[in-house]
């Protein structure tokens, strides 16, 4: 018993050690562009395309991307309630103005990554617009390391509720931003 004691308080101490010396960081990122398509035949079917430029303090190696979190305000219409996704866009865009459903993507409505689990917000009409957090961090860590490359992300109803009623989203895109928490180890700073 006194060994498995010692060995915790010992567990204890070291990331105690560790996390003295590490340093912590928080940053907040507006929209470097922000773009709406539709759908010309199912005028419900609305998505939000996000472009945010990371700052270099979050771009730099040494860093570690503790958490990731996209922040707005929405509200869903036309349903008792609605589902947002959120995925990484796969096509580059935001050196473009002349976006629309099927310009300049490879597959209409936008090219993005299903493979990302992000966490989706479900919405209810009744409540009127809300402020919603989507947990983001690893689509961030990816940007970050290289693994893929930033070209925004997308946001939109899910295609259960787009199929089941004439659900409708709207995001306020005055107030959208990108709140990254960041923490890296002193002695690998330079």
């Amino acid at each position: 018993m006194k060994s498995i004691i010692k060995s915790y308080v010992c567990m204890v101490v070291l990331v105690l050690i560790i996390a003295s010396n590490a340093i912590a960081g928080k940053t907040v990122v507006n929209p470097a562009k922000i773009a709406g398509i539709s759908d010309p035949q199912v005028s419900e079917d609305t998505r939000l395309l996000l472009f945010f430029e990371l700052p270099s303090e979050v771009m730099n190696p040494k860093e570690i991307v503790d958490f990731a979190l996209l922040k707005c305000k929405a509200e869903v219409s036309g349903s008792f309630a609605g589902q947002i996704e959120i995925f990484p866009v796969t096509t580059q865009w935001a050196d473009r103005s002349d976006i629309s459903w099927n310009d300049p993507w490879e597959v209409s409505g936008g090219d993005y990554s299903s493979e990302y689990m992000t966490s989706n917000f479900l919405l209810k009409s009744s409540v009127g617009e809300k402020g919603i957090s989507i947990d983001v961090t690893e689509i961030v860590r990816d940007w970050q390391s290289g693994n893929m490359s930033n070209r925004g992300v997308i946001l939109k109803l899910s295609g259960d509720d787009l199929s089941d009623s004439q659900a409708r989203c709207q995001v306020d895109e005055s107030d959208i931003e990108l709140e990254i928490y960041y923490s890296s180890i002193m002695k690998d700073r330079e």
